[in-house]
Parts: structure tokens; C-alpha cells; sequence
């Protein structure tokens, strides 16, 4: 596990600190401390990516009410009695002469949590942990599956409870019932590390077989938690994957359309104007056998046509065979481009048809594992690819897979160009728009995008230092403590007139100071 090792290191940094502050976010607690420079201490809640880090202070803040008693205190040590599990960071307080103990408990696993207790070991303040069961008359069991994050909704950490209520009140027994008799059969069952799969679906991981107190559920042994865990983690990320991927095909797909729309327009005025190509050639014919009568500097003359006479306005500045000659040529024109107007626009239109039809087809089936639906979001995508190809002075979009690739705290795609000839492929024709950009300010180095553009609003604060982190990592200053970053949308990253391969101009561009690392969690380059 990430946590093996982490006590030694973090003990180096910690032992004889004082903590000054800290805030509470949604994400973890931080705890800025004081060893000659100030410091924060970071532990992370969220479930996907827990972690324990040690940063330069960006400020100190007020913690909150509860967490007071933190306050002066002197961290004298950390420990990990369950090797993997948990870290305890161990303090002293003095309050009016005496001297009390207290210890920040972090568990990383099953859920991230973290508490902290006095000196007997009393719970003072508790965030991210599960409430205790109460006890009842089965003695204790284990009930709970790991509470990792469901695949079809990354921000839930639920577990498999609400399958088990579902599975009750089907039964026709009482919620308390069923867990009671679930309790009565684990005391008996082998504990190891079961993926859970509804409808050949990886949904969660359990250490129990419940298959026969839910059988609307598959039980498959994967010879331990940590196989169990990495492969339902594993399944989980290519479906997210999957699902970015289904973005961009329907945003292409729906940008391809509106295109096809606009071009259908343009052919069917055209059209309407080319069956005027007859009016034309009457006009010219009657004003060629008027020659005579008919003078520059002249507005207007009569011409007599099949539907009678009618008069037609001329051009005062064109001697009049002129005229003549520019309506024989443009009747002309539009008559050869009669066929090729309706050749496209019966294109066009069959185009229209198959794309409403597919969108129609996906319009509810985002995370749908049907074949048919798979099907229509591969034929978007190549639809999408094709037209993109045909678009004069447009480039297609690179494939990501040469770049190197990471993924952020918050789960976010983070791409890397590996020379100039990348970068430039990155930032200008694989990154979308809306997606982020970063660049170590005033020094060489790669490209950086944050796939962020599918959220509909700005990234975390974590995914955003993590992608800084990785510009200044990627970069000549790597070697630097802390390294200034600039970042902003892709869309405000233009690259001048023959300009160098990599050079490129950012607008509306902010500033962050990071620390150049990699974190382990994140995905190793492809």
C-alpha cells in the first residue's frame, strides 16, 4: 500500500512542530505547523485517492471550534501500528501547567477518516468516519463491503447497502431481520476478497460471499482484497475512461451536426437562386435584340416573356451588351452547379438523417453497456474524426496515447508533451477548449492539459496543484523547492506566426508557486 514507509519519513518532518492553525475543507484537514518554517500537513478524505502530505504553507487559517485544542500543541511523533492502515501522529499539550497527550488518528482504509482523541483515548472530534453499529444480539460480524467508489458514480462511497436493502424488501422480511440472519451466517464463512458484479458489472468488493443472501448478486473470489480491490478500482477508471470517450464523440457528433445544418441551408438558398438561371437567360436574350434602343447610363427596360412584360433593372454603370454578357455567364454557372447542389445536398440531408438517428439512439445510454448503443457512439466518433479531416486548413486532433498520461487526486486525465513536436499537438489540436493548461512561467518545459472540460466547471484545487506539480516536475526548473506555474483555459493558448515548434502565447493566464513532484498514486506513463 501507499501508507507502507510513511511514519519514518513524515516523522523526520514533523517531530517538534508546532501546530499554528489549519482549516477543514470537503476533501481533508489541514494542519499548518511550525519547524523554523511554517509547513502544512494535508490528510486527505477522499475514498479514491487517500494520502498523507507535506507541503510548503500557503498560510495559516483558524481551524475551527472543535479542532481548538490542537492549537500550540507539539507533535512528538508518529507511528503505524497497523503497518498499512492507520498513522498515528502523537502531541502534548500544556493547559494552565499540565501536560496532556493527545494523538490525530488517520485511517486510510476501508474509509479515510480522521479522528482525534485525548489521552484515554476518548473521541474529541471525529471527520470522514463511519458512525459505530450499535451493538446487537449477533455479536459482532463483519456486514460492511469495502466503501470504495461505485463505477456508476464516482462520488459515492454507499457500498453495497442500498443492494442489501432492496435485497430485504424483496424478501418480504424487515430490514433488521435480514441483517440478523446475514450476521448469523458470517460468523461461519471464510473472509477473503470477493468482487462483486451485478449483471457482470463490477459494483463493489466484499469480504464475505453473499451470494446466497443476494442472488441478484455474483460473489467472484479474486484470491484477496488487494487483487479484489485493484481490479474493481481497474474497471472502474476504464468505464470513467469510457465515458470521457463518449463525451467527445457526442460533442463532435452534436458540433458536426449543427455544421451539417448550416451547410444544408446554405445549398438550399443556393438552389432556390440557380432555378433562376431560365429568368436569366430570357433577360439576356431580350437585351441583346434591344441593343439599339437601349443606352448606357439607362436603369431600366421591358422585357417581353412568356408571362408577359415585365421590366428589369439594369446597372447604369455597364454598357448594355455588357450586361448582357455578365447574365449569359452567370446563367451559365448556375446551371452547371444545378446537379452539384442537389448531388450534395442529397449528401448532406443523408448525413443529417444518420446522425438524428444516432443521437436519438444515445440520448439516454451515456453509461449503457448495450452493443447497440457501444455501436452508435464508435460510428459518432468516426463520423465526427471523418468530417473533421475533410475541413479545410483544420488539422486532425492527435491520438493522446503517445503523451504522457497521469491522473489527478480528484481522477482527473493529466497529459504531458514529451518534446516541442508534442506540445504542440497537445495544447493546439488534442486538448479541448475548455480543458486546462499549464507551463512552468519564464523557463523551458512541457506542455500540461487537465482534462477538465467534461466537468461543466472549474477543477478541484487539488487537481489543479497536481497539474502544476507536474509542469514544474516536467520542466528545467525540477530541481527548484518551489516553482512559479501559469495556467488558463486552452482556448486563451494561441502560437504565433512562425513561431518555433513549443512557443506558443497564454492570455488571461494566473500563477501558482508548487513544489516539482510526481505522486505515486497516479497512473505510470504509458
Amino acid at each position: 500500500m501507499w501508507f507502507w514507509g510513511l511514519a519514518r519519513e513524515l516523522g523526520e518532518r514533523l517531530e517538534g512542530g508546532r501546530i499554528r492553525g489549519g482549516r477543514v475543507f470537503a476533501a481533508g484537514v489541514i494542519f499548518t505547523y511550525d519547524c523554523g518554517e511554517e509547513r502544512d500537513l494535508i490528510f486527505w478524505l477522499d475514498p479514491r485517492f487517500p494520502r498523507v502530505e507535506c507541503l510548503p504553507s500557503r498560510g495559516c487559517q483558524k481551524l475551527p471550534e472543535s479542532w481548538r485544542p490542537l492549537v500550540g500543541a507539539r507533535i512528538t511523533g508518529v507511528s503505524q501500528p497497523d503497518r498499512d492502515r492507520r498513522l498515528l501522529v502523537n502531541l502534548s499539550t500544556e493547559t494552565a501547567g499540565e501536560t496532556s497527550a493527545l494523538t490525530l488518528e488517520y485511517c486510510a482504509f476501508p474509509r479515510p477518516s480522521l479522528v482525534l482523541r485525548d489521552a484515554s483515548g476518548e473521541v474529541l472530534v471525529s471527520v470522514g468516519a463511519k458512525p459505530a453499529r450499535a451493538a446487537h444480539p449477533a455479536g459482532p460480524f463483519l456486514l460492511d463491503v469495502l466503501d470504495l467508489p461505485r463505477p456508476d458514480d464516482p462520488g459515492s462511497v454507499r457500498g453495497l447497502e442500498d443492494l442489501w436493502l432492496e435485497a430485504a424488501l424483496a424478501s418480504g422480511r424487515s430490514p433488521w431481520e435480514f441483517i440478523v440472519e446475514l450476521a448469523r451466517n458470517v460468523s461461519k464463512a471464510p473472509l477473503s476478497g470477493f468482487v462483486v458484479l451485478k449483471e457482470d458489472r463490477a459494483v463493489g468488493v466484499s469480504l464475505v460471499d453473499f451470494s446466497a443472501q443476494l442472488p441478484g448478486l455474483k460473489f467472484e473470489d479474486a484470491g484477496g482484497v488487494s487483487h479484489a480491490s485493484s481490479r474493481f478500482v481497474s474497471e472502474a477508471r476504464k468505464r470513467e475512461d469510457q465515458l470521457d470517450e463518449r463525451k467527445i464523440a457526442l460533442e463532435g457528433a452534436r458540433e458536426l451536426h449543427a455544421r451539417l445544418a448550416r451547410a444544408q441551408r446554405e445549398l438550399e438558398r443556393d438552389r432556390a437562386r440557380q432555378k433562376d438561371h431560365g429568368q436569366l437567360q430570357e433577360n439576356a436574350d431580350s437585351l441583346k435584340s434591344q441593343l439599339s434602343s437601349v443606352k448606357k447610363g439607362q436603369k431600366e427596360f421591358n422585357v417581353q416573356g412568356a408571362s408577359g412584360e415585365r421590366k428589369v433593372a439594369l446597372d447604369p454603370r455597364q454598357r448594355p451588351h455588357e450586361q448582357a454578357d455578365r447574365w449569359y455567364q452567370e446563367a451559365r454557372r448556375l446551371r452547371r452547379g444545378m446537379e452539384t447542389t442537389q448531388a450534395r445536398l442529397d449528401r448532406v440531408g443523408k448525413d443529417l438523417a444518420r446522425l438524428d438517428e444516432l443521437l436519438r439512439a444515445v440520448a439516454d445510454g451515456m453509461d449503457s453497456e448495450d452493443v447497440g448503443v457501444a455501436a452508435a457512439f464508435v460510428e459518432l466518433g468516426r463520423m465526427a474524426r471523418q468530417a473533421e479531416k475533410k475541413r479545410p486548413g483544420v488539422k486532425v486532433k492527435q491520438e493522446a496515447v503517445r503523451f504522457r498520461r497521469f491522473r489527478s487526486p480528484g481522477g482527473l486525465a493529466i497529459w504531458v508533451g514529451r518534446n516541442n513536436k508534442e506540445n504542440d499537438e497537445l495544447t493546439l489540436h488534442a486538448a479541448h477548449r475548455e480543458d486546462m493548461w499549464f507551463h512552468v512561467q519564464q523557463c523551458p518545459g512541457s506542455h500540461v492539459i487537465l482534462r477538465s472540460h467534461a466537468l461543466g466547471q472549474a477543477p478541484a484545487p487539488s487537481d489543479v496543484l497536481a497539474a502544476a506539480a507536474t509542469a514544474a516536475y516536467y520542466s528545467r526548473a525540477r530541481t527548484s523547492k518551489k516553482v512559479p506555474v501559469i495556467y488558463t483555459l486552452a482556448k486563451y493558448v494561441r502560437k504565433p506566426r512562425a513561431a518555433a515548434a513549443g512557443a506558443v502565447t497564454a492570455e488571461r493566464e494566473k500563477s501558482i508557486m508548487v513544489e516539482p513532484r510526481l505522486y505515486p498514486e497516479w497512473d505510470e506513463p504509458e
